[in-house]
């Protein structure tokens, strides 16, 4: 059994994919087909949309921050069939969607927002290890946590921390609760998630392990 990561703008086409078991390799076609996402529109504090030197030199180094974490070496033989869903709620922005903040087209979105009240306790799907713990500008307070085997999810809008960078957790641990901070309509849990640094939806993850979300649309 394996997963393979398409990115979220892989063009649709046929790529070929070699694996390798014990000494023998394997030569195939994956067939990759156009996605057909959602618009998301928002409004928020036009302080948060259009942006001086300063917030832009922030969301920079933010966004430097997140990317480093998608490279570092996690030592964990994690079982991917054992995800749990990290909360329930409404599914307010799904994977994928266009989105267009006070008017102006933004990059899709590369995760999913979970609406569910301020305060509830946002679980770690998987066992991993926290990469990263930081308040920033849009994301708010956020978590990430790296799964070893190239898996890496992104926890924003935090009302806060349960758990410190460095540490170990286990899958379905408190790592914080749902907030509204940094770029926010509502309090909700922006769940996003990397694998070998491709943008991947991560319900893909619960429907791995057959785990259900109980998100209402």
């Amino acid at each position: 059994q394996g997963w393979i990561g398409i990115d979220l703008k892989k063009r649709a086409n046929v790529y070929p994919i070699t694996w390798q078991a014990k000494a023998t390799q394997f030569h195939d076609t994956l067939q990759v087909k156009a996605g057909h996402f959602r618009v998301s529109r928002i409004q928020v504090a036009k302080k948060m949309a259009s942006f001086d030197a300063a917030a832009i030199k922030r969301i920079r180094s933010d966004q430097a921050a997140i990317k480093a974490t998608y490279a570092m070496p996690v030592s964990m033989d994690t079982d991917f069939t054992a995800a749990v869903a990290p909360v329930h709620g409404v599914e307010s922005t799904p994977f994928g969607a266009q989105r267009y903040v006070n008017g102006e087209a933004r990059s899709p979105h590369a995760g999913v927002d979970i609406a569910t009240p301020q305060g509830t306790p946002v679980l770690a799907p998987l066992a991993g290890k926290v990469l990263l713990v930081e308040s920033m500008f849009l994301n708010g307070n956020l978590m990430v946590l790296g799964h070893g085997h190239g898996l890496v999810t992104v926890y924003a809008h935090l009302s806060h921390f349960d758990v410190k960078q460095g540490e170990k957790v286990g899958a379905g641990q408190k790592i914080g609760e749902v907030g509204s901070t940094g770029r926010s309509t509502g309090a909700h849990l922006h769940w996003g998630m990397r694998f070998y640094n491709a943008r991947v939806d991560p319900k893909s993850l619960l429907k791995l392990a057959n785990t259900p979300l109980n998100l209402a649309e």
